[in-house]
């Protein structure tokens, strides 16, 4: 994530008509174009009032705004990538931490990392778990079937990079492939490394933010220029960018390119050692709505998350009352059903999981007909 420019360059690929009174183009993920000898490459696609210039100088200006709602990567022939795992790692994509990430501070970069990865699993359906943590030395080929998130020094205002490791595989059609993903944290920067509400100490950058920012590269997203977006170019300290499930960038664009990659007009299997990446089509945990008109709760946390054998809810509630707590699991089985009574001010409840699996949960809290939903993540079993 870093500041870039905001200006897309067209070439002759760009162009899909033109005439004196239509003038229709592809917006590009990303500019290839070479202008007068300058090459303008990797700049992110523009939303806002565009202008078309010809050869011969004439302008003209739009009336309405241009909106981008999400960006994909695409080789210098226009053609989207496609998420092909290579044929051992079995149509999915597992992510390693290097021992230095995974022991950061007892575990917590991972445990945020982990987080991250369900968080978009949960929005797309997509195929990605985090296996063991591994060992890395910068005389790893990183071009080695191992997505591995691990640690660098990156300078400048740069706090994290995705490394795509892309091709073309050489068959029918030649389709632009994207078999790994390597992300680099950069050592130099304060992080603020928790997935709770609590707010961010001053100076500090939103880790969670950042790698669910980072993933969505590994996901072949490309930056936008909405600055609330988690696929905007750049992140500010002391900024939250979460919301995967209301982010266009993400959730759209994320969508996109799993229905672009598991599309059967896009078959790898048994061709340049590739598979299509495996993905649910109807990911049972994502747009997870929060209803809070009426509520008569407010200040809802739960903790931690991901949590492990106990999860606490606290919160604030106006009345004595009952709520009811229900946990699913991530087919929609429910696993909790149970009713607390509850005071006016605050209110704690302690959930004992012990004998719950690992993986995705959603708990619905209701009261006085009120229902807010929340995703969980739990550790281990």
């Amino acid at each position: 994530m870093k500041a870039t420019r905001s200006e897309v360059f067209l070439d002759s690929l760009d162009y899909i008509s033109w005439s004196d009174t239509l003038i229709k183009i592809f917006v590009p993920s990303f500019d290839s174009a070479v202008i007068s000898g300058t090459a303008y490459t990797g700049l992110p696609a523009g939303t806002g009032f565009f202008r078309i210039v010809t050869d011969n100088g004439e302008i003209d200006t739009s009336h309405t705004k241009l909106k981008i709602n999400f960006s994909v990567a695409n080789d210098d022939t226009k053609k989207a990538f496609i998420i092909a795992p290579r044929k051992i790692f079995n149509k999915k994509i597992t992510f390693h931490c290097s021992h230095a990430v995974g022991n950061f501070k007892g575990g917590i970069m991972k445990a945020v990392i982990r987080k991250s990865l369900a968080d978009w699993t949960c929005l797309t359906g997509i195929d990605w778990e985090l296996g063991n943590d591994t060992t890395y030395t910068d005389t790893i080929a990183k071009n080695d079937s191992i997505c591995i998130i691990t640690f660098a020094t990156l300078g400048g205002n740069t706090l994290a990079q995705a490394i795509g490791r892309k091709g073309v595989c050489p068959i029918p059609g030649n389709p632009a492939i994207y078999y790994e993903m390597d992300i680099e944290i950069d050592t130099n920067n304060l992080l603020h490394i928790d997935t709770s509400s609590a707010p961010i100490p001053a100076g500090y950058f939103d880790f969670y933010s950042i790698i669910l920012h980072e993933l969505g590269h590994s996901h072949n997203l490309k930056h936008v220029i909405e600055i609330n977006n988690v696929m905007h170019y750049g992140i500010a300290p002391n900024v939250k960018k979460r919301d995967l499930e209301h982010d266009w960038s993400c959730d759209e664009g994320g969508n996109w390119v799993i229905d672009f990659s598991t599309d059967t007009i896009n078959n790898l299997i048994n061709n340049c050692n590739l598979r299509n990446i495996k993905a649910n089509p109807s990911p049972p945990c994502s747009h997870v709505s929060i209803k809070e008109i009426g509520n008569n709760l407010s200040n809802i946390t739960l903790y931690p998350n991901p949590f492990t054998e106990n999860l606490n809810i606290s919160f604030n509630s106006i009345n004595n009352e009952k709520i009811e707590i229900r946990l699913y699991d991530i087919t929609g089985k429910l696993i909790l059903n149970k009713d607390y009574s509850i005071s006016t001010g605050n209110n704690s409840i302690n959930v004992n999981t012990t004998d719950l699996s690992g993986g995705v949960y959603v708990i619905n809290i209701q009261n006085s007909g009120v229902l807010q939903s929340f995703k969980l993540i739990k550790y281990g079993n």
